[in-house]
């Protein structure tokens, strides 16, 4: 049976890293697109170079300051897309080398800003399936605080993100996370159940 590659995306407190975690206590592996962006930054890289030139104000030495970063892009579009445009690229050809290398059926991937970062189109030629988890704003706002995330960073983090409605237009299905963590660990286990047939339908 071919690999298949299922991703998983969904708004910053969302729970799609939860989701993703019980995937890969079922059976699956997972690989994380944060991970992959942290050695995207890491000093060597052809995207640590390029973002030297782009924000030399956010190095402390030859380390990048994530959180400087993190704090312009969110003031900046301009500048956030630009940083993507550097990163992303570098992001996805490290997520398919290590699909490539795990030997697995069924490969998920737990990538935060994958309508921020494809169209449609672009997210079913790079996935077998896509699995949008959501939750209620008020929800999402109470985790990040309990995060220790002030009003204000959660405010412009969200107001980076892609809106639901874009979200869900890229997925295939969308999986509610408002209740407790059994309520999503039956959800994973109904997805594993259903991905034979899920992701069939697709070919």
């Amino acid at each position: 049976m071919p690999q298949r590659r299922v991703a998983v995306t969904g708004g910053i407190g969302a729970g799609k890293s939860a989701l993703a975690r019980e995937l890969g206590r079922a059976g699956c592996t997972v690989l994380d697109a944060d991970e992959s962006a942290r050695r995207a930054v890491a000093p060597g890289t052809t995207a640590h170079a390029n973002l030297r030139t782009l924000v030399p104000t956010c190095f402390d030495g030859d380390q990048l300051d994530r959180t400087a970063l993190a704090a312009a892009m969110f003031g900046d579009a301009g500048l956030r897309k630009q940083v993507e445009d550097v990163i992303h690229p570098w992001v996805r050809a490290d997520l398919a080398a290590q699909a490539q290398q795990a030997d697995a059926e069924v490969v998920v991937v737990d990538i935060p800003l994958l309508a921020e970062s494809r169209s449609r189109h672009a997210a079913t030629a790079e996935f077998d399936y896509v699995v949008s988890v959501w939750a209620p704003t008020a929800l999402r706002r109470e985790r990040l605080r309990e995060r220790g995330l002030t009003d204000a960073d959660i405010a412009a983090r969200m107001l980076a993100q892609a809106s639901d409605d874009s979200r869900q237009a890229v997925s295939d299905v969308v999986v509610p996370n408002a209740g407790t963590l059994a309520q999503l660990q039956a959800h994973a286990v109904s997805l594993l159940e259903a991905f034979p047939t899920l992701l069939r339908r697709r070919t």
